[in-house]
């Protein structure tokens, strides 16, 4: 029997992938100050396809998916009701505060530019050079060319997609991006609670998880 008991929707990708094991917290704790294991030990040692190749975002989703169902549900907040002031405590089930937003990836068409679009390929130079980068928008730029399998029928490494994606007309580039921002996989951690006072909803925004991992690991 399969060790792989749960599964989860990447895309029109179907991920299968177990709870933490101890031996993944131990190579946690043991590579704290290595990236690669880091994400090793918390994601790619616990999916079936060990040749997956994950983008920042589906891998903050998988993660979030995977401690769900490892560890008791007991990430807590501290809120105030913004209509009655009430203080209380609300414990968070990360299936429901982050979900998964995403299209069935297609080519990207503007006038004569053809881009078909695929899964990243090479997981090691995805996440080093991600590692690399300082800003949100040299990353989003380099997710997108990872992610072109062909430019107008014609294949290049990610060097050359890069020049080619650089000498765009800015009008083209904003177009293409623009239709590749629609499709691609993002997190949406964006959930209305209800205060158990008076019923209010208040709109928050999960980007901060506390606790997410036990205070016993020790991990900063």
């Amino acid at each position: 029997m399969t060790e792989y008991n749960f599964s989860m929707n990447i895309g029109d990708r179907k991920v299968k992938f177990r709870k933490w094991k101890v031996k993944d917290k131990n190579k946690l704790i043991n590579n704290a100050d290595n990236k690669i294991a880091v994400r090793e030990a918390l994601v790619y040692d616990c999916i079936e396809d060990k040749n997956i190749a994950l983008s920042e975002d589906e891998y903050t989703y998988v993660i979030s998916m995977i401690r769900n169902k490892s560890l008791p549900k007991n990430i807590k907040f501290d809120f105030t009701c913004s209509s009655c002031k009430h203080e209380y405590e609300y414990t968070a089930d990360l299936e429901k505060v982050i979900t998964a937003d995403y299209e069935k990836y297609h080519d990207i068409i503007y006038k004569n530019i053809i881009i078909s679009i695929g899964y990243i390929q090479n997981r090691i130079f995805h996440d080093k050079l991600m590692d690399s980068l300082d800003t949100l928008d040299e990353k989003s730029l380099f997710d997108f060319i990872l992610h072109i399998k062909s430019f107008n029928d014609n294949e290049y490494t990610f060097e050359e997609l890069n020049d080619v994606i650089n000498n765009l007309n800015v009008d083209e580039f904003e177009n293409i991006f623009e239709q590749w921002d629609k499709m691609r996989f993002k997190t949406n951690n964006i959930y209305d609670v209800k205060c158990p006072k008076c019923g209010a909803i208040d709109t928050y925004e999960f980007d901060k998880l506390p606790n997410f991992f036990p205070d016993s690991w020790n991990i900063k």
